[in-house]
């Protein structure tokens, strides 16, 4: 079989982020069929930092320029049989626009990937980002989502030949949890929209009650956000971790038991796989794919919604049983739909279709 020639344009792997990540196992799989060309359209935004919006204008635009440069570039080479867009949607939806504009004037097959899970939300609005996305996906050969709750908005739109679902995938690891250590992990970028407020607020609470239990919170965070945390914070046993790269974050992931993710807004998380790849119980909010993702193998939540977090924590852990049958549960899971080898497959075949 003659190889495809698949122009990834999406985050530096080296870049932290579910899509970077996404980025370092497609292209990181071993396989004979794919040649990648990757040009990165990142712009070194840290969303736990915060960026002014003239920084996020400028920024985007100038990835875009360079972007629509290098793409030109491998065009004249022939080095293109399809090109595979990402996109975190917002302001990047005009980068996006551009890009896709090129690819159909050139007659390129061109994948467009939405990676992130406020779809159905933009798609109830007449604003210039519902207008914007949906001509995107209108100019675009196909179109991926990763979760239920988008690909359903987007077929009723579009219509299914157009529009697939495929999830991220996830490496095997070798590394398992212990269901009988008293520690609590959340992972994400600490701000507001990751439910870490409704968390601490929790935790100041429970964290009386269960001493010799332990609250982590991994991730990256500004410095504004982290003095409001510190002020905020009522008890000793809750431990701001901070960034870490993603292999000492797996690692310390795996000395907690229970995994908790109380977003108010998800796509397809890939700490939820990671978590359930690690045997962790897992307790989240019902959003994005999530409640697909774990099934009835998880406690699902409301966002913002501080009783439920604590009613949800209190079950696991008073209940080590539970923990270990909800863990064993997602291992199996995960290794049967989310492995990079089942997911590498159904995008080969699209980038197939494409050409």
């Amino acid at each position: 079989m003659e190889k495809i020639n698949v122009c990834l344009i999406a985050p530096s792997p080296k870049m932290l982020g579910g899509i970077s990540n996404w980025v370092n196992l497609i292209t990181s799989y071993e396989q004979e069929y794919v040649n990648f060309k990757c040009i990165y359209n990142n712009t070194n935004a840290n969303p736990a930092k915060g960026r002014s919006l003239f920084n996020r204008i400028f920024g985007n635009g100038l990835v875009m320029l360079k972007n629509l440069k290098e793409l030109k570039k491998e065009y004249k080479k022939g080095n293109i049989d399809c090109i595979h867009l990402t996109t975190s949607g917002s302001l990047g939806l005009i980068r996006d626009k551009h890009v896709i504009n090129f690819a159909k004037k050139k007659n390129i097959g061109i994948v467009y990937h939405l990676h992130f899970g406020r779809v159905p939300e933009i798609m109830k609005k007449n604003n210039w980002e519902c207008r914007l996305l949906q001509k995107n996906i209108k100019n675009a050969t196909s179109c991926v989502a990763i979760d239920t709750y988008t690909y359903n908005t987007l077929v009723e739109k579009f219509g299914d030949c157009k529009i697939k679902i495929i999830p991220n995938p996830i490496d095997a690891i070798d590394l398992k949890c212990n269901s009988d250590l008293k520690n609590i992990c959340f992972v994400g970028w600490v701000v507001d929209t990751k439910g870490i407020n409704e968390l601490v607020e929790a935790w100041n609470e429970l964290g009386k009650k269960y001493t010799d239990w332990t609250l982590n919170i991994v991730g990256p965070y500004s410095k504004k956000t982290f003095e409001m945390l510190k002020k905020s914070i009522k008890v000793d046993n809750l431990n701001i971790v901070g960034e870490m790269s993603h292999a000492d974050t797996l690692k310390f992931m795996s000395a907690n038991s229970i995994f908790i993710l109380p977003s108010y807004t998800e796509g397809f998380p890939n700490a939820i796989l990671e978590a359930m790849m690690l045997q962790m119980a897992i307790i989240a909010t019902d959003v994005g794919e999530i409640k697909n993702m774990i099934e009835n193998n998880g406690i699902l939540i409301e966002p913002k919604n501080v009783l439920q977090i604590k009613e949800a924590l209190c079950k696991l852990i008073q209940d080590p049983t539970l923990r270990r049958e909800f863990g064993s549960a997602c291992k199996k899971k995960v290794m049967e739909k989310y492995t990079t080898e089942v997911v590498f497959k159904q995008l080969f075949n699209l980038w197939k279709t494409s050409v």
